[in-house]
Order: structure tokens, then sequence, then C-alpha cells
């Protein structure tokens, strides 16, 4: 993921937990091929929000009326808080 992206060795340890979000959101042999989260929580994971790791993105912001509300971004990983 992190050749694939273009991005520095420095940002490996956003790759690996990238890495491990996708992992326990994708189906496994060893469990009949369902997901971690299905098994735990009796749900199918959501995936509509997934984007590639690396990509280009905006971050809104809320300073001044006249200046930009959106600043370039490259997409690190998923939040915690979820």
């Amino acid at each position: 993921m992190l050749k694939e992206s273009g991005l520095s060795k420095r940002f490996w340890a956003e790759a690996v937990a990238t890495a491990c979000y996708l992992v326990s959101r994708s189906p496994a042999s060893s469990i009949q091929f369902k997901t971690p989260e299905i098994l735990w929580t009796g749900n199918p994971p959501k995936i509509d929000h997934l984007k590639p790791f690396g990509c280009m993105g905006c971050v809104h912001k809320r300073e001044g009326k006249l200046d930009p509300r959106a600043k370039k971004a490259v997409f690190l990983g998923y939040s915690k808080r979820s």
C-alpha cells in the first residue's frame, strides 16, 4: 500500500493501521468466508466509506469568512473513533 501510494516510508505506521482496519472487514477462510465484524456484531461491515490509501482529498475548515473553506490533504487512514 505504501509503495503504491507513492508516500515516503515515514507513513508505514499509518499504512499498517489501515491494512489492519481493512483486514477486519474482509472475509476469512478460517471463519467460513465471513468477516470478523459479522461474527462479532451480527451485522455486515459498512464499506461505502472506504478510500484508497494515499489518495488526495479535502479537509474542511472554518476560518475567516473570505478564506478558503478547504485544504488539500492526503488520506492516511481511518478514525479510531468510528
